[in-house]
C-alpha cells in the first residue's frame, strides 16, 4: 500500500479548527456537548491515514499480506470464501521475529524507579521508603514489567503506545464497614439504594446490586485506536492541552452506571471497532461508546478538567481531572493527563511517533517473493525430465530403474537435469535477512551466539556493552515512562486512598520473602520527587556479573585492608544471600537493626536490645543513624529516644565483654566506641601477656569471673557480619 509522505505530517493548523476548552460555556450542557463532537469528528478524520500504515504494519506483523492473497506460513487465510488463482506466497516472518528480539534487548535491564523527599529529614526519608513499597505494590498488582514489554511491542509496531492510569471505585476490595456490618447482622441502607432497575437492550427490567468497594488505581493499555490527542500550538507531546479516550461500554452496563440518565442512553446502531483478528471494522452490537475527555492544569485550568458524553448526553458534569496537580508531575511532559506515551522513533515537527518496522516492509515482501520464487522453481524444475522423439520410446520403459530402453527415433532418448536455483538467488536471499537485521541493529550476541572469533568472556562483555549502547535510546524513553507513570499513580493514591480502608503493603521483602505490612497514608501525602535508579558498573546477565564479583573479591582479599566485602555482602551480590541456607546471623541482624533504625526516625518506641541479638552488628547500623545530618532536624524527644535505646545497645556490649574475650577484642575496632555510654574504657591486653583486667560492670550488672590467657584471634573478615 502507497502512502502520500504528507500522510504523516502533523497538520499545524488543526489546532485552529479546535478552540480552546477554556472559551467554553461549562454552565450549558449544550455548549459543552457540541464542543465534545465537533473535536472528536476533527481528530477521527486526522487520525485516519495514521491508522492506515499503523493496521497494514500489524498485519505484516501477524505474517500476511491482504486478505486476497493466499500465504503459505505466517496467520494464514483471513477470508476462505475469497476466489484465490494466486500461486500462495510463501512467508518467512523474519519481521516477527525481529521484532520480538528488539523487544528483549530493550527490556533486557529493569528500569526501577526511586521515591526521593525533597529534603534531608529523616523522617520524610522514610516516608518515601513507605511510599517506594506501596508503589512497588501497585506494580504487583498490574503485571509492571510484562506490561512494558507489550509497551515496547506496540511503540515498534505502530510508532507509538500508550498506558493509562485511571482511578477505579469499582476495584479494590469490599468496604470494610460493609464486611462489619455485613457480619454483625446489621441494616445498611447504602446497600438497598444500590439495589435499582436496570433496562436491558431488550427493554426488560433486571434489578442488579453493587457491593461497595473502597476503589483503586488502575493501570492498563490504551489501544492506539482509542486515544485521541488535541494538538497544541506546537508539534509535541509537553504542548498537548488535553486528550479523548473512548471507551465502548454495554448499553445494560451503562444503564447500571448512570440509573439516573437510563432513559437518554440508548444503543447505537452503527457503532463499529477495528478487530485486531480479521483487520476489518467489527459491529458492537447493544454497545454505546462514550467518550472521556481530559484536560491538564494550566494557567486557565488550575485544577485541570474532565467530562465524559455519550451521543447527546452529559454523562459526567464538568469537573476538575481526576489526577490533582503536584510537584511529582513536573517532570511528566503530559502532566496530570492520565497516560504516559513512549516512541520507538521520533520526527521532528510531528506530534505522533514513527515505526521502524515500516523500514522492514518492503524488505520482507523481497524476502517472501524469493522464497515463493525458490519454492516454485523447485517445484517446477527440480524433477528431472526425458527428451524423447515422438513416439520413439515406450514412456513405461522410462522409469526410474535398471532397464533397457529401446529406441526407433533418430536419436537416443536423454535424461535432462536442470539448474533450478542458482547461488546469485541464494546470496541475495541471505543478503535480504541481513539487511533487515541491520536496520534494527540485531546481531549474533542479541540471539544468544557467540559473535565470530570472540574465545573469551571478556570479548563477550564487551560485546554486550556495545549491545547495550545501541538500545540506550529506546532505554531512556522506558526510563521517562517508568518515572511519569509512578507519579501520575503516586498523584492518585495519595488522594484517593485513607486509612481506614485497611490497606496492606505486599512486596517482596529482602530474602525473597513476602513483606506484608500495613502503612500510613500521611507519608504517601509528602513531597516527594521520583527519579530512576541508577544503574552500578556490574554486568545485567547473570553469569559477567557472578564472575566479576568473584575477581573483585579475590583481587581484593590479598590486599592489606583485606576482602572487598564480607561473607555476607558477598552472598548478596550473587543473590544467594536470600537463600535461607546462607542467611546468617549478620544478615538478620543488619535487617533488624534497619527496621528499628526505620522506627526510631518515625519517633515510635521500640524494645531493648537483648543478650542473644548480635550486638557490634546493631551497634555499627545504628551508628549510621547519628552520622545523618537528619538526624538534627528530628524532635528532641525523638532524638533523646534513638539516644537512649543505643545507650542501652551499649550497655548490653559492656555486659557482654565482660566474659565474652572474642567479643572484647572486636570492641577495640569501634573507634567510636561507646558513643552515650559513659564508664571507665575497657582495658586491653598487654603485648605477649595474659588479659588479667576485668572492666568495671555497669550499675546493678553482677560480676562475673574472667577466663584468663590472652583473646583468641579476630575470625576473618569474610566471616564477619555485615559492615564489620
Amino acid at each position: 500500500m502507497a502512502y502520500d509522505p504528507s500522510d504523516f505530517d502533523q497538520d499545524t493548523n488543526l489546532d485552529l479548527a479546535i478552540p480552546p476548552i477554556s472559551s467554553v460555556d461549562w454552565d450549558k450542557d449544550e455548549d459543552v456537548i457540541k464542543y465534545a463532537f465537533d473535536t472528536f469528528e476533527t481528530l477521527e478524520d486526522e487520525a485516519t491515514s495514521r491508522r492506515d500504515w499503523q493496521r497494514d504494519n500489524l498485519c505484516r506483523y501477524k505474517g500476511f499480506y491482504s486478505q486476497y492473497e493466499p500465504v503459505v506460513g505466517g496467520a494464514g487465510k483471513l477470508n476462505s470464501g475469497v476466489q484465490r488463482n494466486k500461486w500462495p506466497r510463501i512467508v518467512i516472518n523474519h519481521t516477527r521475529d525481529l521484532v520480538d528480539k528488539k523487544v528483549a534487548k530493550s527490556t533486557k535491564v529493569k528500569v526501577t524507579s526511586d521515591v526521593l523527599p525533597t529534603n534531608d529529614e529523616g523522617a520524610d526519608k522514610i516516608a518515601s521508603q513507605v511510599a517506594k513499597k506501596v508503589l512497588t505494590t501497585v506494580d504487583y498488582a498490574h503485571d509492571a514489567e510484562g506490561m512494558r514489554a507489550r509497551l515496547a511491542r506496540r511503540a515498534i509496531i505502530f510508532g507509538e503506545a500508550y498506558e493509562g492510569v485511571f482511578w477505579d471505585e469499582d476495584a479494590g476490595d469490599v468496604d470494610p464497614d460493609y464486611v462489619t456490618k455485613t457480619k454483625k447482622g446489621e441494616d445498611i441502607p447504602e446497600l438497598d439504594e444500590r439495589d435499582q432497575p436496570v433496562m436491558d437492550a431488550d427493554g426488560n427490567i433486571t434489578y442488579v446490586s453493587i457491593l461497595p468497594r473502597v476503589g483503586d488505581v488502575r493501570r492498563r493499555l490504551i489501544e492506539n485506536d482509542d486515544i485521541l490527542l488535541i494538538p497544541g500550538p506546537r508539534p509535541s507531546l509537553d504542548s498537548v492541552p488535553g486528550c479523548i479516550i473512548k471507551e465502548y461500554i454495554h448499553v445494560f452496563e451503562l444503564r447500571a452506571k448512570y440509573p439516573d440518565l437510563a432513559s437518554k442512553i440508548e444503543a447505537s446502531n452503527d457503532l463499529s471497532r477495528f478487530n485486531v483478528n480479521t483487520l476489518e471494522d467489527t459491529v458492537m452490537k447493544d454497545h454505546v461508546l462514550v467518550l472521556h475527555f481530559y484536560f491538564k492544569t494550566s494557567r486557565l485550568l488550575p485544577k485541570g478538567l474532565y467530562f465524559s458524553v455519550c451521543h447527546d448526553t452529559l454523562l459526567e458534569e464538568v469537573q476538575p481531572n481526576p489526577i490533582p496537580y503536584s510537584r511529582l508531575l513536573d517532570n511528566c511532559e503530559t502532566g496530570n493527563l492520565p497516560f504516559s506515551r513512549i516512541t520507538d522513533i521520533d520526527i521532528e515537527g510531528s506530534l505522533h511517533g514513527w515505526s521502524s518496522m515500516h523500514d522492514l516492509n518492503t524488505i520482507q515482501n523481497q524476502y517472501d517473493k524469493i522464497t515463493s520464487l525458490i519454492s516454485r522453481n523447485i517445484f517446477l524444475f527440480c524433477h528431472p525430465k526425458w527428451i524423447v522423439p515422438r513416439g520413439g520410446a515406450s514412456y513405461t520403459q522410462l522409469a526410474n530403474g535398471s532397464f533397457i530402453v529401446e529406441s526407433s527415433g533418430p536419436f537416443q532418448p536423454t535424461l535432462a537435469t536442470y539448474t533450478a536455483v542458482t547461488q546469485e538467488v541464494f546470496a541475495y536471499w541471505e543478503a535480504l535477512e541481513a539487511k533487515m537485521e541491520k536496520i534494527f541493529s540485531i546481531f549474533q550476541i542479541s540471539r544468544g551466539e557467540s559473535p565470530t572469533g570472540a574465545r573469551s568472556a571478556s570479548q563477550l562483555m564487551i560485546y554486550d556493552e556495545q549491545e547495550e549502547e545501541s538500545r540506550l535510546p529506546f532505554r531512556k524513553k522506558l526510563e521517562h515512562h517508568v518515572t511519569s507513570i509512578d507519579s501520575k499513580t503516586l498523584a492518585i493514591i495519595s488522594h484517593k486512598y485513607d486509612d481506614d480502608d485497611g490497606r496492606l503493603i505486599q512486596i517482596v521483602g529482602e530474602n525473597k520473602d513476602w513483606l506484608i505490612e500495613p502503612f500510613e497514608v500521611e507519608d504517601l501525602r509528602k513531597d516527594y520527587v521520583i527519579r530512576v535508579r541508577p544503574i552500578n558498573g556490574l554486568p545485567e546477565a547473570k553469569y559477567p556479573r557472578i564472575r566479576t564479583l568473584i575477581e573483585l573479591q579475590q583481587m581484593s582479599a590479598a590486599s592489606p585492608e583485606g576482602p572487598l566485602m564480607s561473607r555476607d555482602e558477598f552472598l548478596e551480590a550473587i543473590d544467594y544471600g536470600q537463600h535461607e541456607k546462607f542467611i546468617s546471623y549478620g544478615r538478620m541482624a543488619v535487617l533488624t537493626a534497619q527496621a528499628e533504625n526505620e522506627l526510631l526516625l518515625k519517633g515510635d518506641d521500640i524494645d531493648p536490645s537483648q543478650r542473644y541479638e548480635e550486638l557490634i552488628t546493631h551497634w555499627r547500623t545504628h551508628a549510621k543513624l547519628f552520622q545523618g545530618f537528619g538526624f538534627r532536624k528530628l524532635p528532641k524527644e525523638w532524638q533523646e529516644n534513638a539516644k537512649k535505646h543505643m545507650l542501652g545497645t551499649e550497655m548490653q556490649m559492656y555486659v557482654h565483654a565482660a566474659d565474652n574475650p572474642t567479643f572484647k577484642a572486636q570492641l577495640f575496632g569501634l573507634t567510636s566506641f561507646p558513643m552515650f555510654y559513659e564508664q571507665p574504657p575497657i582495658v586491653g591486653p598487654s603485648m605477649g601477656m595474659p588479659d588479667t583486667a576485668t572492666p568495671p560492670a555497669p550499675m546493678g550488672a553482677p560480676q562475673q569471673s574472667k577466663p584468663q590467657g590472652p583473646p583468641p584471634a579476630s575470625p576473618s573478615p569474610m566471616l564477619q557480619p555485615e559492615g564489620a
